[in-house]
């Protein structure tokens, strides 16, 4: 289900090299969330924040791409990364219960268990970069 993806922890001046590299992965912290795209963070934003998901697209356009077919690096918006941070570990399950729920993943095949797979870094990256100067982004490809 869905594409290759990377959560990559870099600054806004690491983009070039990112959009450079093979493996990024290699080079910058992050995590491997294969299956993880733009339309499911939009998802989960929306579900965190209230906000309608129309309003939240153009927040995930891709910032940068290695070509015209991919990769994609997409900044995960601030917004995102401050609810995120907030929430506490043993709260993963039940987000990612209402995450599953989502018009947008109801029927996609994605269980609990996958959604909870992918909250874990997401908010374990949008604790840890606070004050760093640092920015959480989705590396999409394949």
């Amino acid at each position: 289900m869905g594409s290759l993806a990377d959560l990559l922890q870099a600054t806004s001046a690491d983009i070039p090299d990112i959009v450079a590299s093979d493996y990024p992965l290699g080079t910058y912290k992050g995590a491997s969330v294969d299956g993880l795209d733009p339309l499911m963070l939009i998802a989960l934003q929306a579900m965190l924040s209230g906000k309608p998901t129309d309003e939240l697209v153009d927040l995930y356009q891709p910032v940068a791409e290695a070509s015209e077919e991919g990769p994609w690096l997409v900044r995960i918006p601030p917004e995102l990364l401050r609810i995120l941070a907030d929430i506490a570990p043993h709260d993963v399950e039940t987000f990612a219960e209402k995450w599953v729920q989502t018009d947008q993943l109801r029927d996609s095949g994605w269980t609990v268990e996958d959604l909870a797979f992918f909250l874990e870094p997401l908010i374990l990256y949008a604790q840890s970069i606070g004050g760093s100067g640092k920015e959480l982004f989705l590396w999409t490809y394949g």
